[in-house]
């Protein structure tokens, strides 16, 4: 936890930093949907209180939640006998959901305002504030969780900057308006859309996942041929 919304301030600063010097963060968006926690708490009045909490909002987590993070949800492959990894779906802890401190930037607009015009079954609007930064931007196979997704996000980003620097082309440093506006342009090519699976984790309520952009498994799972195409070459900004 962070001592202050200042404190937090300053961490998402210095991200911010970090992304003007070339450096892509990425970060896990949470193993405990839009609800905080994966599982009920236990242990009498405190515990019930705390999901009684918990199921009513959906609860945002940081520093996944800051702009100037990557942020990666989770997938797994659908099947319980015989996983098919051509159809990947929502891991059920993925983490999602929107920040209660950074506004969102105008890049992810128009792809949230369709999710949210467009979407059913979407937990009460009271329950989030869909004007600020919306979370994960992406996803990868989380069977041991976003701990597991976020790396692998960030292996294959450093051999696609591999690529780049080979080329004599620079770091991609911060990543959220290229993915957003790559996913515009080139639709499903760099990254593939996962359509089945919700936020809810314990609870009756949560964001479910939807065609394009969505609050639990972002712009979907990475397409290696798209991600070489569009972000190890700059042919097609």
């Amino acid at each position: 936890m962070f001592i202050s919304e200042a404190q937090v301030s300053r961490i998402s600063v210095a991200l911010q930093v970090l992304g003007i010097r070339g450096v892509t963060v990425f970060g896990s968006s949470g193993d405990g949907g839009s609800h905080f926690s994966f599982q009920p708490f236990e242990g009498g009045a405190l515990a019930n209180d705390l999901n009684k909490i918990s199921c009513e909002y959906q609860i945002p987590v940081f520093p996944t939640s800051s702009p100037y993070i990557t942020s990666v949800g989770g997938t797994i492959w659908k099947g319980d006998l015989v996983p098919d990894s051509s159809s990947p779906i929502a891991w059920s802890g993925s983490g999602g959901g929107f920040s209660r401190q950074f506004p969102m930037p105008s890049y992810q607009s128009l792809h949230v305002s369709r999710y949210l015009n467009s979407t059913k079954g979407l937990p009460d609007r009271t329950s989030f504030n869909s004007k600020m930064r919306a979370y994960p931007d992406i996803s990868a196979v989380a069977v041991e969780g976003t701990s597991q997704s976020s790396p692998t996000i960030a292996g294959i980003f450093s051999l696609l900057t591999d690529l780049r620097l080979q080329k004599g082309l620079k770091p991609l440093g911060h990543l959220g308006p290229r993915l957003y506006a790559n996913a515009e342009k080139f639709p499903f090519e760099a990254f593939q859309d996962v359509t089945e699976g919700n936020s809810r984790t314990f609870c009756d309520n949560g964001f479910p996942c939807s065609r394009g952009w969505d609050p639990v498994t972002g712009l979907g799972r990475p397409i290696w041929s798209g991600l070489v195409k569009h972000f190890a070459s700059d042919d097609t900004l």
